[in-house]
């Protein structure tokens, strides 16, 4: 029995929300430390911090970030920023191990980050994107993930740091998105042993109504397929309950003991 629960990334303070925008703007610490404290205590493997709304601005706003995050909570962080500079400003004050999100396998972003990730000892997010294109195909999303892996590995990286993303698409722009990462993630799980498959669970929804039944619908699915890791909304019972379902259902929850826990203290559908 495999009783290791899903890892799970508290995706809720990113500047693409506006509320967290203007709160970073503002400079409003309080606002930011509760929405840490909100994802600590809704059980999160780690909480990602993204400032990237805020073209040239980021430098500045991202170590912000880390830095009021941390004074709030113990969680250990994602650094989200595809810009070099930003993210080497925030790994410099960052205590702990932090992970990088994220690297591709276009040569610019990767030849910018993953000195970071060694100087910094950090894990990796890697999406299988290319300088070509973001592929939809699931053998060409594993054959970019190889070349990830063998380039992370061999630069120094472990594989147990190394997080791949197979980089979910929306159903609304291509009906067979969701259906192809499945594919790639079960077909990543079988080749790439040691390494981490972690998926944006909410884009597949992107542009539909009832997303979050959708979003719980396809992260379910994707456990199945083989990721170990997701970004969430751990605030959103919508998310969480099917999740907590699925972890005992799926032999992660041994005896049921988590799932009958959250159902005595009424954490199941909580409105």
């Amino acid at each position: 029995m495999n009783t290791s629960r899903l890892i799970t990334i508290g995706a809720r303070i990113n500047s693409s929300r506006k509320t967290i925008a203007r709160a970073i703007e503002e400079r409003n610490g309080n606002l930011i430390q509760q929405e840490a404290r909100m994802q600590r205590d809704a059980g999160v493997s780690y909480i990602d911090v993204n400032a990237g709304a805020f073209v040239g601005r980021e430098v500045e706003y991202l170590p912000w970030l880390v830095k009021v995050v941390q004074a709030a909570v113990d969680t250990p962080l994602w650094i989200d920023s595809a810009d070099p500079e930003s993210v080497e400003a925030a790994l410099r004050i960052h205590r702990g191990t932090a992970v990088i999100n994220s690297v591709t396998f276009e040569s610019s972003r990767l030849n910018g980050l993953l000195p970071l990730a060694v100087k910094y000892s950090c894990g990796v997010v890697a999406l299988t994107i290319d300088s070509i294109q973001i592929p939809e195909q699931a053998e060409k999303k594993l054959d970019i993930a190889i070349q990830l892996v063998d380039t992370l590995t061999t630069a120094g990286i472990e594989r147990e740091k190394i997080f791949i993303d197979p980089v979910v698409l929306p159903v609304s722009v291509s009906p067979n998105a969701g259906k192809e990462t499945l594919r790639a993630i079960t077909m990543i799980r079988e080749r790439l042993a040691g390494i981490h498959i972690v998926a944006g669970v909410g884009n597949v929804s992107f542009q539909l109504p009832q997303r979050s039944l959708l979003e719980a619908t396809y992260l379910v699915m994707a456990m199945v397929a083989g990721i170990d890791c997701a970004f969430i909304d751990p605030c959103n019972s919508a998310i969480t309950t099917p999740l907590t379902a699925a972890e005992a259902l799926l032999g992660m929850d041994e005896y049921c003991i988590r799932f009958i826990n959250a159902h005595r203290e009424g954490r199941l559908w909580k409105k």
